[in-house]
């Protein structure tokens, strides 16, 4: 087994890994939104493009009729079956236990402080703090298999023990860890295809429904948030749709393929077996900082300058 500490984001990026937990990044986007224009329970069934704009139904038989439709739905997503005809969903061969642990409670763990690979044949665990002060760790431990995955829903329940004797023989830190969160629950990871489009007339994919990838990066959520920070400012500076489109699909696709390959590449390095690979692997660990610099280094305001995908002075802050 391999333990690995990433503590180096300060030297290299000008600034400190920072972790968020989801709920807290939920209510800051969600109260400078408002509560006016937000309509929570509404399941999409139905888009009908009719070219001047599109109208949208929901299971309730609401309709609205509207100027542009982003789809932010997931891996799963709904638009991207409207958009590509297909489901373009892959399952990686991994699945996973998620869960997060106060700080209190890892008495066995060295520097819950810090962002950490700990890393076995045919598994790995990541884990960093999270919350203003790092009072909780948020863990994601990775298991190879099933080979194919048997039931309808990506998550399933298990037995309570089985997070646990999954990880029996690793670090006393880990099985603490796992058993703290008491998380019997099993998650499937699940890619989506590299797209062709990412949109068709008036409707676009964002996040990952456009690019769902491994966790390996943790690039999905910021990945996500590049995606609707680009968009945003090209539609800012030229409102038409038909317009905008190819040009955020021609910025953002090819970072986001890189990232989905890479992730995909890095899932297969963790879960190496003994022996020479495994050193190999392990002494290439040392560079991590300097090998992935095109990933934490990226800079979506700066892309944004200096391509000719936006053309109207840029306001930082205020696309």
């Amino acid at each position: 087994m391999t333990h690995y500490n990433v503590s180096r984001s300060k030297k290299h990026f000008g600034a400190p890994f920072l972790g968020i937990h989801r709920a807290d990044l939920q209510k800051v986007l969600s109260g400078a939104f408002g509560t006016q224009n937000l309509h929570l329970g509404c399941r999409l069934v139905n888009i009908v493009d009719d070219g001047d704009s599109v109208l949208v139904e929901f299971a309730s038989g609401r309709i609205e009729r509207v100027d542009l439709v982003v789809g932010a739905d997931g891996v799963g997503s709904t638009v991207r079956r409207w958009i590509t005809g297909a489901d373009d969903t892959v399952y990686s061969g991994t699945s996973g236990f998620r869960g997060v642990v106060p700080t209190e409670n890892l008495a066995s763990m060295p520097d819950p402080q810090a962002i950490q690979f700990w890393m076995g044949p045919d598994a790995h665990v990541l884990h960093y703090p999270i919350g203003r002060d790092g009072g909780a760790v948020n863990f994601l431990a990775v298991l190879r298999g099933p080979a194919v995955w048997p039931y309808p829903s990506k998550m399933v329940d298990v037995d309570d023990e089985l997070p646990v004797s999954s990880f029996r023989g690793w670090h006393p830190a880990i099985t603490e860890m796992i058993k703290a969160a008491a998380s019997p629950v099993s998650w499937a990871l699940f890619t989506v295809r590299p797209l062709l489009r990412w949109y068709r007339g008036r409707v676009v994919l964002l996040g990952d429904a456009a690019h769902g990838m491994l966790p390996h990066h943790g690039q999905g959520a910021n990945t996500s948030i590049e995606d609707a920070f680009a968009l945003a400012a090209l539609l800012a500076a030229d409102d038409d749709p038909l317009a905008v489109l190819p040009r955020y699909q021609a910025l953002r696709r090819p970072r986001t393929r890189a990232i989905q390959r890479s992730s995909w590449v890095t899932g297969s390095l963790l879960h190496v077996p003994d022996g020479p690979m495994t050193m190999a692997r392990d002494h290439k660990m040392t560079s991590i900082p300097q090998d992935f610099a095109w990933i934490h280094g990226y800079d979506v305001q700066q892309e944004l300058r200096s391509t000719d995908h936006y053309q109207t002075p840029f306001v930082a802050g205020r696309p």
